[in-house]
């Protein structure tokens, strides 16, 4: 695998790609080729499949077809990474919520930073970059890229954002 020698991202051993197989998510998985391909890291490619009991019992035909066109997406991800030379495996996981999905791999497989696209469908929070983005970011265990269907990063500027916590009260009675 090719290493550029400049990693702009520091460490970043594994690198966890959260897609849905739509167009907000292309720029993530170019993004997440490049950040892979430079840092020398393990990609690992994940595909949440929301599945309650309702979604379940009522469409089992539907399911099938979802997980089908997961492992098909997923297929020509991995193809790609194989010909960039990246290490790069495929999960789906199917949960009630994508964003706890991500989260519990991130966590559980150690990764450095989540890469995620954005979709901006409405709302206030939404507005930005989309709901199960908003929710990873708020529950990661690491660093979180969120990157728009048509973006690619030119590395002129990066803005590194920290967690802010408000200052609690004290009230004294």
């Amino acid at each position: 695998m090719e290493n550029t020698g400049f990693c702009p991202i520091g460490k970043a051993g594994t690198l966890l790609l959260a897609v849905d197989g739509t167009r907000f998510g292309d720029g993530a998985v170019h993004e997440a080729m490049n950040f892979a391909r430079r840092c020398s890291s393990r990609l690992i490619v994940l595909f949440p499949i929301v599945a309650t009991m309702e979604t379940e019992s009522e469409s089992p035909l539907t399911h099938e077809k979802e997980e089908s066109e997961a492992e098909t997406y997923l297929g020509k991800i991995k193809k790609q990474a194989f010909e960039m030379g990246i290490p790069c495996e495929g999960i789906i996981c199917e949960a009630a919520d994508a964003a706890d999905c991500i989260v519990d791999e991130a966590r559980e497989r150690a990764a450095d930073m989540i890469i995620i696209g954005k979709r901006g469908i409405s709302g206030w929070k939404k507005l930005l970059i989309g709901e199960t983005a908003a929710n990873v970011i708020g529950k990661a265990p690491c660093k979180v890229l969120v990157v728009p269907p048509d973006g690619r990063l030119s590395y002129k500027t990066i803005l590194n954002c920290a967690r802010w916590v408000a200052p609690q009260r004290i009230r004294r009675s």
